[in-house]
Formats: C-alpha cells, sequence, structure tokens
C-alpha cells in the first residue's frame, strides 16, 4: 500500500502547476545571480568566481532557508487535502496503517521537493556555461561541488523543515498552524542568525544553527580570495556534528507524529467540544419558549450606518487581538523588541546609555518584520474571514451599504498597526526604566512612531488589503504582496528606478540627532508621506468599488467616487510634481549607474591634466559666513599659488569636485587673479572642472593670488543622500568642499568591474611605495605641502563658530556672531568648520588649553575625554617629541557619520560614537572606547598633523597604525594589559574578516593602500607585539628619532621604507625576523594547544606541563599560503582563576623558543592554575585564536 500512496502522491504533484513555478522560480535565482549583477546570492564578488564551491554552498544554504515557504507549501498539503475533500472518511476507514499511509504521503511530497530544488543546482550550471558568461569569472567544472552542498546541506534542510510542516499539518489538521509556523520560523531564524555568528558564540552557534549556515560560516569566515576561489567545505567534525544533529531531530519529530497521528478525526479536545456542543444543543431545546417580538423601525442613515460601522471595526479589532496567532507573533516581536533594546548600539561590546532615538531605532532591527507579516496577514483574515467561515452569503445579504463593512475592516487594520507602534513605545520606555533612565522624551516617541513609523504602516496595510479584495484568492494575494514587495524595494534600484517617486510607500532616509532634531529631514519626510497617502487613499477608494458581495462582481463608480478620484489624483499628482521640483530641478538627481558615469566621464575628459604642472597652495585666508537656519554658507577665499617647478604656467586647474554638482548647489561666483589678468576657457559646473587662461604664465618661483566667492546652498530636499554638512545646529564641513588646484584622483571610479563597463583601464589603488614623483605629494592634499592658515567665520549669534588656530577676536554685527582664528605655525591644507549651540568643558594640561564643545545633555564621558586627551599629551610629548600647538579642542557634531577626524589642535567628533557610551570599568568586559578614540585623535597631532608621508603605498602605517599603536599604550596605562587582551581579540577579527572580504588584493603591511582592516586593525596587532619583543622604551627612541628626522618635512615626502628602517636599527639581531613577518610579508600562525596538566610541586607551588603545536604561513596578495620554517620566540602564558568581573591576572607570562610542530613546555607557578594558552592576547595573527587557550587539567 505504500507504494501506492507513494506513487499517487507523485503523479498529483507532478501533475499541479505550482510544482513547475517553485522549479522555474528556483532555478532562475542562481541562474540570473550567475549571468548578471541584477540578483546577488552568495559572496561572488571582486576576484572571487562564480562558480566556485564556496559560492555554490553559500547559493545553496540561503536559498534552502529561503525555500521554508515552498517547503511549507508542498509538505503541509497531503494531510490537509485528504480533510478539505471530504476524502478522510474513506482513507480513515480503509484497512491502511496510519505509518504506511504518513509515509507514502511524506515520502511523495518530499520527492517532488527535492526535484524541485534540484533546479537550484541546474541554475547555477547552467548560469556558469552560458554563452554571455565572462570566462575570466568562472571556474572550472568541479563536480564534487555541486553534489557536496546538495546532499550536505541542500537534503538535510529541506528534511528538517518538511518534517516541521508535514507534523503540524497532521497532528493540527490545520493548514494555518504550518502557514503561520513557516513565516514565523524564517523570521525567527534570520533574526537570530546574528546571535548565532557572535564573536563568542560562533562553536554553539554552529551546533544550533538548523540550516548549518553558522556551521559553514564559522570554517568559511577567514577564508582568503584563493581559497573561496579553489576550497571545499570541510567534512569537519563540527559540520558533521551539525548536519546529524538536525537529521536526527528531523526523524524524531517524524516519529513522534507517526506514533500520535490518529486517524480519528475528532479526538481529545476536538471531541470535548463536539460532546459540549451537543449537550448545549439538548438544553437549548429542552428550553424553548414562544414569544411575540415588538416590531421596531428600521433606520438606514448614515448616522445609524455610521454606528454599525465602529461597531463592527470594534468587533474586528476584538477578534484579531483575541486570536492565537496574532498573539504568537506579536509576542515573539516583543521578544525580539526586548532583546534588541537591551543590547542595541553596542560597540566593542560596550553598551550605550539608552537614549530615546536609540532605543526608539529598534523598530527598525527586527521588529519590522513582525509588523510586515501582521500587517500582510491579518489584511487577508479580515476580507476572507466571513468567506473562510462560510458566512459570506448571510452577511451580504444584510441591508447595509458596502463602504460600512469595507471601512470597518480596513480601520480595523489600521488599530492594528497603531498597536504595532504602541508596542514598540511600551518596550522602550520599559527597557530605559529597568536600566536605570528615566529621560524618556516622549515627544521622540511620538514623532517617531506616531508621525514617521505610523504613515508607513498604513500605506502598507491598505496596500496589502487593496490586493486582498482585487484578487479572489487570500493566498495568491498574499504572495502578490510579497513579490510586489520585493519588487519595490529591491527589483526596481537594481534596475535603476532608485527615485522614490516611483516606489510605492517608500521616502529618503532620514536620522534623528540630539544635536538637530529632525531637521533638514522633515520636508522630504512630509511630501513623500503625503504623495503616497494620496496613492493609497485612491487605492482605498477603488477597493471598496471592487469590494466582493454575493454574485455582484461589477464595481460601481458612481460620480461621487469618480469625483473623490479625481480630487485624490489631482493631489497625488500635485505632490508628485512638487517632489520633482525640488528633487530633480531645485538639486541634480543620480541614480547609481549615472554617478558611476558622471565619475567615468570627468576620468576621460580630465585625466589628461592628470600630470599638468601646477602651482601649490602656500597661502590661505578664508571668510565663511554660516547660516544655520538657510543650510547656507557664503565662502570668500584667497589662495597663494607658488610655483615649485622648473615650468612656465599657463593656465590654473581649478577643482571643486564632482560632488559639488551632485550632493549641493556650490556655486563659484567670482575669480579673481590679481596681477594675472586672464579669462575662463572651461567653465564645467556638472563635474565641477575649470580651467583659468593666464595671459602672462607663471615663471618658477613666482606666485599670484587667486581668489574666490563661492557659496554652498541647499535648496528645498534631495530624493536622497541630503547634504548633512550644513544644518540647523551642528554645521561640520571640511576644505574638500573649497576648490583645489589640478585634477582629482580622488573623483575617478574605483570599482573595476564598473569601470570595465565604462571601458576604463582597470586602477591602481595607490602608487609604489618607492615611486619618487609620487612622493612629492603628501596623501592628504596634491595641490599643497604645508600652509599658513587664517580664518573669519560667522554664524547666527546663538551659536559658536569654530575653525582651526586660535581664537584672536570675537564679536557681533548685523544681528551675526564672528570670530577669527589664526595658527600660528604651518598646517596641511586640511581644515574644517563648525557651527553649533555648544557647552563648553574647560580644562588645561600644563600650559595646554583643552576645550570640549558638547551638546546639552551629553555630558557622561566629558572627563574620559579630558582625562584621555591629558595622558595622551603627557605620554606623547614624553616619547615622541613636544606637542606643536598650545590648545586641543573636541568639537561634538550630528550622528550624520559616525567617525571623529583630526585636524590641527581641532577634532570633531560625532555624537554617536563615544559622548553617550556607557563605560563600566569595573567589568572587564567593556572597553573604554571614548578615551580610546579621544587618544587615537589626539596621536594623529603626530602622527599626519607632524609627520605625513608621500602619495603612495604604505604612508597610511605612519598616520592610522602609529595613531591605534600610540592610542593603545595611553590605554594600557589606564587600564593595565590584561584588558588589551579583548581590545586585541577584536582587532584580529576584524583584520581576517577584513582580508576575508578583500575584493582586489591584501599587501603587506608596509604597502597597505588605505585598507583600513590593515592600517587599522593588523597595524594595532603588528605594532603592539613588536613593543611586546623590543622593549616600549626602545621603540619609542627609534619612533622619537623618526620624528625628529621628518616632521614638517617638505617633499619628497617620507614612505613606509624609512619608516621600517629606524625599527629595523632598534631591533636586535635575534628578532630582525619580526620586520619580515609583521611588515614586509602576510605573515600567519597556526598555533595551539593540544593538551594541558599541572601536578604539585611542593611548597604551594604547582609544575605546569604544556604540549603545543605551531605553524606559520606567509600568504600572497590573493591568500595563497605556504608553511615557512618556524624559530620563533612566542608567548606562554598561565592564568589564575576567574575571580567575578575584575581581567584575570596571569602567574606565568613569557616568550619562549618555538619550533614547527610539537613542542612541549614546562612551567613553575605560585598559585593553582585554571588555564594556560600560547599567544593568549592574541597579538600574533592566528586563524583560528580559540584553540590558543586551555583549560588546564590538575591532580
Amino acid at each position: 500500500m505504500f507504494r501506492e500512496i507513494f506513487l499517487f502522491e507523485l503523479k498529483y504533484r507532478l501533475k499541479r502547476p505550482a510544482t513547475y513555478i517553485y522549479f522555474l522560480i528556483f532555478f532562475l535565482l542562481p541562474f540570473v545571480a550567475l549571468i548578471s549583477d541584477f540578483v546577488q546570492i552568495g559572496g561572488a564578488s571582486g576576484k572571487i568566481l562564480k562558480n566556485t564551491p564556496y559560492n555554490i554552498n553559500n547559493i545553496v544554504i540561503i536559498l534552502s532557508i529561503f525555500g521554508t515557504i515552498v517547503s511549507s507549501a508542498v509538505m503541509s498539503v497531503p494531510v490537509y487535502r485528504d480533510i478539505e475533500h471530504q476524502m478522510h472518511t474513506f482513507y480513515y476507514t480503509l484497512p491502511i496503517h496510519k505509518t504506511t499511509y504518513l509515509a507514502g504521503r511524506f515520502a511523495g511530497s518530499f520527492v517532488v521537493l527535492l526535484c524541485i530544488f534540484f533546479s537550484v543546482i541546474l541554475g547555477i550550471f547552467i548560469g556558469s556555461i552560458w554563452p554571455t558568461q565572462d570566462p575570466e569569472e568562472i571556474a572550472p567544472f568541479q563536480f564534487r561541488a555541486y553534489w557536496q552542498p546538495f546532499m550536505l546541506f541542500m537534503l538535510p534542510n529541506l528534511l528538517f523543515t518538511g518534517a516541521i510542516f508535514f507534523s503540524l499539518v497532521a497532528l493540527t489538521r490545520t493548514m494555518m498552524a504550518s502557514y503561520l509556523g513557516s513565516v514565523i520560523f524564517l523570521v525567527a531564524y534570520i533574526l537570530t542568525l546574528d546571535s548565532l555568528t557572535e564573536l563568542e558564540n560562533q562553536r554553539l552557534g554552529s551546533l544550533l544553527d538548523p540550516f548549518g549556515y553558522a556551521a559553514s560560516n564559522y570554517f568559511t569566515r577567514y577564508w582568503t580570495i584563493f581559497e573561496k576561489n579553489s576550497a571545499f567545505i570541510p567534512f569537519d567534525p563540527l559540520i558533521l556534528l551539525n548536519r546529524l544533529i538536525w537529521i536526527g531531530v528531523s526523524l524524531l519529530l517524524l516519529g513522534f507524529t507517526f506514533y500520535r497521528f490518529n486517524f480519528n478525526l475528532l479526538t481529545g479536545a476536538a471531541a470535548k467540544k463536539s460532546s459540549r456542543k451537543a449537550m448545549a444543543a439538548e438544553k437549548i431545546e429542552s428550553t424553548i419558549h414562544s414569544y411575540e417580538l415588538p416590531r421596531v423601525q428600521r433606520i438606514f442613515s448614515f448616522g445609524s450606518n455610521f454606528r454599525k460601522m465602529l461597531s463592527l471595526t470594534r468587533l474586528e479589532i476584538k477578534n484579531i487581538t483575541r486570536d492565537i496567532y496574532f498573539i504568537a507573533i506579536l509576542g515573539a516581536g516583543v521578544i525580539f523588541l526586548a532583546v534588541d533594546a537591551w543590547y542595541s548600539n553596542q560597540l566593542y561590546g560596550t553598551s550605550t546609555y539608552p537614549v530615546t532615538y536609540i532605543v526608539v531605532a529598534i523598530k527598525d532591527f527586527d521588529f519590522v518584520l513582525f509588523a510586515i507579516v501582521i500587517t500582510v496577514f491579518y489584511a487577508g483574515e479580515l476580507v476572507w474571514r466571513e468567506r473562510s467561515l462560510g458566512f459570506a452569503s448571510f452577511a451580504d445579504a444584510f441591508p447595509v451599504p458596502n463602504w460600512l463593512s469595507y471601512t470597518s475592516k480596513l480601520i480595523a487594520l489600521y488599530a492594528i498597526c497603531f498597536i504595532l507602534c504602541l508596542t514598540v513605545m511600551l518596550v522602550g520606555v520599559l527597557t530605559q526604566t529597568l536600566k536605570g533612565y528615566f529621560h524618556y522624551e516622549l515627544d521622540v516617541y511620538f514623532k517617531e512612531l506616531f508621525l514617521i513609523t505610523f504613515p508607513s504602516y498604513l500605506l502598507l496595510a491598505t496596500f496589502s488589503f487593496f490586493i486582498q479584495v482585487l484578487v479572489n484568492n487570500k493566498f495568491a494575494g498574499h504572495l502578490i504582496v510579497v513579490l510586489a514587495f520585493i519588487f519595490n524595494t529591491i527589483v526596481l534600484t537594481q534596475l535603476g528606478y532608485s527615485h522614490h517617486l516611483y516606489r510605492y510607500a517608500t521616502r529618503p532616509g532620514y536620522t534623528y540627532s540630539d544635536m538637530n532634531g529632525y531637521g533638514h529631514f522633515v520636508q522630504p519626510l512630509f511630501w513623500f508621506t503625503l504623495y503616497w497617502a494620496f496613492f493609497a487613499a485612491m487605492l482605498a477608494v477603488t477597493g471598496n468599488m471592487l469590494w466582493k458581495r454575493g454574485v455582484d462582481l461589477y464595481p460601481k463608480f458612481t460620480k461621487q467616487v469618480k469625483s473623490t478620484l479625481v480630487i485624490l489624483f489631482i493631489g497625488f499628482a500635485a505632490t508628485g510634481m512638487y517632489i520633482y521640483y525640488n528633487t530633480n530641478l531645485l538639486n541634480n538627481y543620480y541614480n547609481r549607474d549615472a554617478l558611476n558615469e558622471l565619475q567615468g566621464e570627468y576620468e576621460k575628459l580630465y585625466k589628461k591634466y592628470d600630470h599638468l604642472p601646477q602651482p601649490r597652495i602656500t597661502d590661505v585666508k578664508i571668510a565663511t559666513d554660516i547660516y544655520p537656519e538657510e543650510r547656507k554658507a557664503v565662502i570668500r577665499g584667497e589662495y597663494v599659488l607658488y610655483n615649485k617647478t622648473i615650468h612656465f604656467i599657463d593656465s590654473l586647474h581649478i577643482n571643486l569636485g564632482i560632488e559639488a554638482g551632485v550632493k549641493s548647489k556650490i556655486n563659484i561666483k567670482s575669480i579673481l587673479i590679481n596681477q594675472r589678468p586672464g579669462r575662463i576657457v572651461l567653465d564645467d559646473k556638472k563635474l565641477g572642472y575649470y580651467i583659468y587662461k593666464l595671459t602672462r604664465p607663471l615663471q618658477p618661483e613666482d606666485s599670484l593670488t587667486f581668489s574666490f566667492d563661492m557659496e554652498i546652498v541647499s535648496k528645498g530636499f534631495r530624493d536622497d543622500d541630503e547634504n548633512n554638512s550644513l544644518v540647523a545646529n551642528g554645521t561640520f564641513f571640511n576644505s574638500n568642499l573649497l576648490p583645489s588646484i589640478g585634477y582629482d584622483q580622488q573623483a575617478e571610479l574605483t570599482d573595476n568591474k564598473e569601470r570595465k563597463k565604462l571601458k576604463l583601464p582597470d586602477k591602481e589603488r595607490m602608487a609604489d611605495v618607492n615611486d619618487s614623483t609620487a612622493r612629492l605629494d603628501n596623501y592628504i592634499s596634491r595641490d599643497s605641502d604645508w600652509i599658513t592658515f587664517e580664518a573669519t567665520v560667522s554664524t547666527s549669534p546663538d551659536q559658536i563658530a569654530i575653525a582651526p588656530g586660535y581664537l584672536q577676536k570675537e564679536w557681533q554685527a548685523n544681528g551675526r556672531r564672528y570670530f577669527h582664528y589664526k595658527m600660528d605655525s604651518k598646517i596641511l591644507n586640511f581644515y574644517s568648520f563648525l557651527s553649533a549651540a555648544y557647552q563648553v568643558r574647560k580644562d588645561k594640561w600644563n600650559e595646554v588649553n583643552i576645550e570640549i564643545y558638547y551638546q546639552k545633555g551629553h555630558e557622561y564621558n566629558l572627563d574620559r575625554m579630558v582625562k584621555a586627551v591629558k595622558n595622551s599629551l603627557d605620554y606623547f610629548t614624553k616619547n615622541f617629541s613636544p606637542y606643536q600647538h598650545r590648545q586641543v579642542r573636541i568639537i561634538e557634531f550630528p550622528r550624520y557619520a559616525s567617525f571623529a577626524q583630526a585636524f590641527p589642535n581641532t577634532i570633531p567628533y560625532s555624537e554617536s560614537i563615544g559622548f553617550i557610551a556607557k563605560v563600566d570599568t569595573e567589568n572587564e568586559k567593556d572597553i573604554d572606547y571614548p578615551f580610546y578614540v579621544t587618544a587615537h585623535e589626539v596621536a594623529h597631532q603626530w602622527w599626519a598633523h607632524q609627520v605625513i608621508g608621500g602619495n603612495v603605498q604604505g604612508s597610511t602605517v605612519m598616520s592610522e597604525t602609529m595613531s591605534q599603536y600610540s592610542a593603545l599604550m595611553v590605554m594600557e596605562k589606564e587600564y593595565g594589559r590584561n584588558q588589551m587582551k579583548r581590545f586585541l581579540k577584536y582587532e584580529l577579527d576584524r583584520y581576517l574578516q577584513g582580508r576575508s572580504s578583500e575584493s582586489d588584493k591584501e599587501l603587506p603591511l608596509y604597502r597597505v593602500e588605505n585598507q583600513g582592516y590593515i592600517h587599522y586593525n593588523k597595524g594595532s596587532l603588528v605594532m603592539y607585539a613588536l613593543r611586546d619583543y623590543i622593549g616600549e622604551t626602545v621603540l619609542n627612541q627609534a619612533l622619537a628619532a623618526y620624528i625628529k628626522k621628518t616632521a614638517f618635512q617638505q617633499p619628497p615626502y617620507t614612505n613606509s621604507l624609512e619608516f621600517l628602517s629606524y625599527i629595523q636599527k632598534a631591533t636586535p639581531d635575534s628578532l630582525q625576523y619580526l620586520m619580515k613577518d609583521l611588515f614586509k610579508e602576510i605573515t600567519l600562525y597556526e598555533n595551539r594547544i593540544t593538551n594541558a596538566s599541572y601536578t604539585s610541586a611542593g611548597n604551594g607551588q604547582f609544575k605546569v606541563k604544556l604540549q603545543l603545536n605551531a605553524k606559520k604561513f606567509i600568504a600572497d596578495s590573493l591568500g595563497y599560503e605556504k608553511e615557512q620554517p618556524l624559530q620563533d620566540w612566542i608567548e606562554i602564558g598561565v592564568f589564575a582563576p576567574e575571580t567575578g568581573k575584575q581581567p584575570v591576572k596571569p602567574l606565568y607570562m613569557g616568550k619562549h623558543l618555538v619550533k614547527a610542530g610539537d613542542n612541549t613546555i614546562e612551567i613553575l607557578v605560585k598559585q593553582k592554575p585554571e588555564k594556560a594558552g600560547i599567544d593568549p592576547y592574541f597579538k600574533l595573527v592566528d586563524r583560528n585564536p580559540e584553540d590558543n587557550i586551555m583549560r588546564i587539567s590538575g591532580d
């Protein structure tokens, strides 16, 4: 009988169109991903080939996860179909054993499910051999690359999801359980995936992930380009254990279902319920009496209907809020809300104060998916409730107008949206209260949730409701809404239609700031919301006309309805035209492709001028008038240009940059060349490029004065990418917005794949470290060396305007506030202007003034910042060189960007990365990053503003890497070496992940090409390790000598080779190998402890015996590794047991000469040990640091 049931199920499925639709969808997804960039699945980017085992594995796992919905649709139906078609009464009376029945149904559907998802493999294969495929992006065919992920991941994953949904329906005999179960399961899995891949939970997450993604990611997270292009996912015990666990769970679930399943449809609670109904019916029948009902007056007025509508609305709301599925979904959403609120906005594992704008932002994390599910699902339930209950024929006959039932259901859906927003507010306030934070800012909650989020929920609800009315099938309606959502948010953008005028219910992004509130984002938010509200209102009115009632399928568009639609359309069109006027006429609009073309056009037209001799800027005087409320700046500048070349210069090439025409309206109002009359021969406002022809050429060693008058104006609003530099409170822009001299290489398109489309050659990121020509420019600016600087800045009378330099004079005139700043020494041509209503905290270190300009209410970490400045100045002046300025200023700016940036004696510092951090210094897991970031930026006053490298590879070593090292030393002096372990582990993880996602090539540290994961993260590890090997004093003496030689130097500028020469001189002969391993090669280690034990040695001492295994590798730029001989000094540590929050102190820490392979080391300690490790503080680059430390077994 199993065979007959199995074959019947197989034939039934193969006759269903849905089977082939599913097959086609899952064929097209990987196929399109391989032949174009339109769909992005897997990890093929840059130099990673499209059909590598790594990428195929990722595609298979990802599509098996998103195939959960299809698995639900296929595996839920077999048992339910017999109940739906009333066939269960026949099947259940036949002599069929339930195991045979269930096994046949399950096996037949599961085989079809496997066939459907085999399309993924087929799509990848066909895509890889498609005629339009670029051979350079395709790897040779490997059969194992296809069968292994299918058997290792796809089959077990389908078995798991198939078992879940088959069992749900078989045991509950309702499709609702499977339908909602699939959605909740998929959403919950996606949302918990991040926690499964957290740094400290990865091994556990690898076992707990039912789809194996975390397990696969655990082994590939640090893979290089070479490994991603060649290696197979290993049959590692952890991966195999994960697969066995979840296959076992699937089989246990099926076994439980086979055991619990009963052919008797009405069993247990259902039978009792039926019995209670029968008894109640008998009781009613025995107490029937005859009464004559009074005649009532029938009223059908609008007022009566309106009251009925309100009553029905309350009934619909009550039905939804009491529904067990609503409670379950909302409850799951609340759990995620609470978790997100509690752990939101952490940096280096350190939390922030739960200020309202951070807490309320949790609505856009995980909860938004639950909100979408609830809205879309209950739109269908409301529209189809009467028809699902078989009550539609009665309800349709009631003497009430269409709009009454329609409106009550739509308002009920709107009420659910309101409840969702209210839920976020309640969870947010509760979280703040539990964290001891009572500054709730209810106005921010109200604006964010009920003026911004609530309307967006209403737009989604209206569209979902309309589709359910339009489509004569509830589940088809849900599918259409989901597909429309994908098309609206992803497909249109990929097609180049990213403007929010085209994409329903979308609007430009925005950021709330404590400094500037919602600021300039209010206008676009209001107009785009109003625009789509008009459209949604048209859908709602049309939906009322299409509302199905009885057999009347023809909509009746009355004159009143037509007039309403016309009015709404006029409102929709008018707001659309006003938006277009702002986004496309007052401002320039460019989508991604248009911006790429703009950059390509710039290079094609003006690259020929790249090495054209131009004069250098030597003196700068700026007068800047900032108008915060108008978001405008008027800038009058004067540059002294000096011809340092041996050439006669007959024209000036003036560059405003492409950004001048993209983000802002930047206009040059006038150009004046003193004593050099001439004329403008090129005026390219679109690309920001001007050529001024001199009537008399500028001779070598001669100079001229270049004056300009320009304004930066923010008109109306943009579709996206607003200019956040000029704002009502918190203006911050730098010299990059001002005219520069000569062609700008930074404006070139950097993505080589996009360059290829525009027929441009591949672009190297930086010139070679030894390029003598490129070293004539520093890497900050190509049009100047060191300049004198003076600026007068005006702003509104309630604000303070700031620029680098010392305040010479402050005054008020004509209702404005003026500040005159002047530097007393030369600086780089890199300066900034800020303006806001600041509070000021002042302090002093020796004769250096310390000032922090901050937003009122952000006092939390001012003491930390002041202390970091003092400690930094103290350490750097003692160990490097004198501080060249008489002040240090930290200036807060809005969180439109998350960085701090060092200008001469002036440090703009984002409100989002330190001002609201909540550091628990008693907890070793908390890293005081406000202290660390402050120290890093102060260090830049030495490393960049004293020593600056040429515009070549490796120059960021002398700025960013050295600032990292300097900050680490200051931080270590404050918090001790033990806390460095956690920080360095973060740095190691970020470096390894960075090199794994490298799109071009990784280079050794001394050749770094402005790659953050190298000069920041690897740089921290390298310099900290170097300090440890050769000693802090020796290293700092070498650095001081280097600074003395290169500080404030003129061209040619220093490079990393010169920097290394000073360190090399200070390094003992026995450690010279470090120069190669740390700086000149990409060196990796595989250090691990294989066994650790201790025995009592008497006199309160313990002998620790460690067995180690060590290997050393050198990798090339793509990650190909080659094992090297190993005879290195590596740190060994033994640690005492943990005691609360305090850091664990080492009982022993020393370097041992470790050879390749197995090593045995014995150490004597004076306290009972608990753990031991090789390189326990992660100073060396080890791709698997988890096995560096082991718990010690003892007597």
